[in-house]
C-alpha cells in the first residue's frame, strides 16, 4: 500500500478502504493538543459555508449546512507544523496544498452529494 500512498514509516495505515483511488485511514496523526488548538483558533473565524454555483459564484443553499473557515499554514507555527505532517504523509510539498479548512457541521449539519 505504501506504493500507492507514500506514508512515512512512523505513520501506520490502519485501514485501506480502496486502492484505486487510494483511500486509507491513518490514526493518531494529530495530537489532542493540536486538535484543541485548531478548534480554538477557528472558533471566532467560522462563517456559514457555501457551495459554488454553475457559473462559479458562491451560493448559500441547504445542500450544505455547516460553518467553516480556512487557516493559512503561514498563520503560525502550530498550523504550519500540522500542514507539514500532512505534507510528509502524502509526499507532496506543503506549498502545493490549499489552506487547512475547518468545518463544523453541528446538529443537523450536512453536505449532500454534489458534483
Amino acid at each position: 500500500m505504501t506504493d500507492i500512498c507514500r506514508v512515512r514509516e512512523n505513520y501506520d495505515i490502519g485501514l485501506t478502504l480502496s486502492t484505486d483511488p487510494a483511500v486509507v485511514v491513518i490514526d493518531d496523526v494529530l495530537l489532542d493538543e493540536e486538535m484543541d488548538y485548531i478548534k480554538n483558533l477557528a472558533e471566532g473565524k467560522l462563517k456559514p459555508a457555501s457551495v459554488l454555483s454553475p457559473n462559479g459564484s458562491k451560493l448559500m443553499t441547504d445542500v450544505r449546512l455547516a460553518n467553516h473557515c480556512w487557516l493559512n499554514y503561514s498563520e503560525d507555527d502550530t498550523i504550519n507544523n500540522v500542514g507539514q505532517k500532512i505534507s510528509d504523509i502524502v509526499g507532496l510539498p506543503l506549498e502545493n496544498a490549499e489552506a487547512l479548512q475547518v468545518v463544523h457541521y453541528g446538529v443537523g449539519g450536512k453536505y449532500n452529494a454534489h458534483f
